[in-house]
């Protein structure tokens, strides 16, 4: 599937006070509002982040998930935030066999946690209220939004299950068909429920006035959320998962979600002359590609929810471990086969820089476009379908069960350097995000690639079937000498979506200047002053 401006290019920009990238440039421009206003980077993040949930309901809102990595330069340090929400009381694994868990239907949603990050940042690091991060979205979805290029395409792919909706029907198929890109579309009955949770903060969605009315759509139409799930909604604090590389620290989320992947990625290839092989040279990507396929193989065999499970994380992140596996690489593609999971697609990842030095690395999902595909009545709120992230094995440590949160891909992550932010790298684009993340941080310090060249860089993706996605910008020798080390490739034209659609803020570590740069595959766009 290949990018809405395949051959389009975007501006590296760069600012003294200030740098928002985020996958819309409404977004942008709102976060950067917040800044121009007097907030800070998380101001502009929750800004952006609620604005996203108006020009990209396909992606994340208060119906869906959210995790972020925070630097406070007051405190001198970096946060984790795991806003992921939970399987309801109600769950029952034995519903969903043989035939699997639904990728359509209220069946599939985990209780929404979105919220509850907006206003934990908020309340912990910003200097803005909910109501006054939620109001430019409120004017944008009371007003209606231009439908844009990438929504409109979204909504065109996912007309036949949104058809099934009466509610997401009227909202994104006016007239009973997709929106064309100059299309207006409203959403006044979310403006009402942003509204109100800005007035009566999270407490209206978590078992107040939106949560009731949450619930009685939801039981009207066969769900199993209880008012009582809402309730236990929490946003949790934690100490990011870290390793250093070259000279840098790479900080990530810990579980729930599988960004320590990317941790060790880089672990086993620390002791490698990735500069020496030259940049996506056969030999680099053959490395890289079977460090990926290592990597994952811990996915399933030992993440969890670790209020759940004994997630053995420090091993898992350690250079130990990283040399253990980097022994096993031999000159041609191994066979590893790794489990199959339901891939999300739809995700919105975003970053923030402040010239005070704060920094934000924040993401928000439904899991796929639209999520469940359901709409919950009168709140306007598009549920996630994140339950698809479970196993129904019973020995998986990401096993279906009440009230255990499943293994997401959401990967935000952030370089320090001397202990203070270089980089913040994120995208979409489910196993993508920690393959894509893990290219660019290697361009950007092994190879020396500005902040847009990085970005912009041809990509390759190794899938769980064997299979190598490459980008058919990378030369065709390139390509060949893969083909020969055994790597079944699978050229994927020039420019390509499933690649992910990488944000990249940074400060430039000789003059101080931020830097933005946002990826062409997809809508994004920096912005700064």
């Amino acid at each position: 599937m290949s990018a809405p401006l395949p051959t389009g290019f975007r501006p590296q920009v760069i600012a003294e006070r200030g740098v928002v990238v985020t996958q819309h440039p409404l977004a942008s421009a709102l976060g950067l509002g917040a800044l121009l206003r007097g907030g800070n980077a998380v101001d502009a993040a929750v800004t952006a982040a609620i604005a996203l949930a108006v020009l990209r309901p396909d992606t994340g809102g208060p119906g869906g998930d959210a995790f972020a990595l925070i630097h406070s330069a007051r405190e001198k340090k970096t946060f984790a935030l795991n806003a992921s929400g939970p399987a309801p009381a109600g769950t029952d694994p034995e519903r969903f066999r043989p035939r699997g868990i639904p990728r359509v239907g209220l069946l599939s949603a985990c209780l929404p946690g979105a919220v509850a990050a907006w206003s934990e940042a908020l309340k912990r690091f910003g200097t803005l209220g909910l109501d006054e991060a939620a109001a430019p979205a409120i004017e944008l979805a009371e007003r209606g939004i231009p439908a844009g290029f990438e929504l409109s395409r979204v909504i065109t792919g996912e007309a036949a299950v949104l058809a099934e909706d009466p509610v997401a029907s009227e909202i994104f198929l006016p007239n009973g068909k997709p929106p064309g890109p100059f299309d207006r579309i409203f959403q006044k009955s979310l403006a009402e429920t942003l509204r109100r949770i800005g007035r009566e903060g999270p407490g209206a969605l978590y078992g107040g006035a939106i949560g009731e009315q949450l619930i009685q759509w939801m039981q009207a139409h066969d769900g199993w959320f209880a008012l009582e799930d809402l309730g236990r909604v929490r946003a949790e604090w934690g100490e990011p998962l870290s390793t250093d590389y070259r000279g840098h620290q790479v900080l990530v989320i810990p579980p729930v979600s599988q960004a320590h992947i990317l941790l060790a990625e880089l672990n086993v290839i620390d002791d490698d002359d990735l500069a020496g092989l030259g940049h996506n040279s056969a030999e680099a990507i053959h490395l890289m590609v079977e460090a990926k396929k290592l990597a994952f193989g811990d996915r399933a065999h030992f993440t969890g929810d670790p209020a759940w499970e004994t997630v053995p994380i420090r091993a898992l992140v350690s250079k130990a471990r990283g040399r253990r596996l980097r022994a096993e690489i031999g000159p041609t593609a191994s066979e590893v086969m790794l489990r199959r999971v339901p891939l999300g697609t739809d995700t919105t990842f975003l970053a923030v820089l402040d010239g005070d030095g704060n920094a934000v690395s924040f993401i928000q999902s439904n899991f796929h476009p639209f999520g469940c595909g359901r709409v919950a009545g009168s709140t306007g709120i598009v549920l996630n379908n994140r339950m698809q992230s479970f196993s129904l094995d019973p020995g998986s440590p990401n096993r279906m069960e009440a009230g255990r949160r499943p293994v997401t891909t959401l990967a935000p992550s952030m370089v320090l350097h001397r202990g203070r932010p270089r980089f913040l790298v994120g995208s979409p684009g489910g196993d993508a995000q920690v393959q894509s993340g893990f290219q660019v941080i290697v361009k950007l310090l092994d190879h020396g690639l500005d902040i847009q060249p990085a970005v912009e860089a041809p990509r390759w993706r190794s899938q769980d079937d064997g299979g190598l996605a490459v980008e058919t910008r990378i030369p065709a020798e390139v390509i060949a000498d893969l083909q020969r080390r055994g790597h079944r490739v699978i050229p994927s034209g020039d420019w390509t979506m499933q690649m992910g659609g990488v944000h990249l803020a940074a400060v430039d570590s000789e003059r101080g200047w931020l830097v933005g740069g946002a990826d062409p595959r997809r809508e994004g766009y920096a912005v700064g002053f």
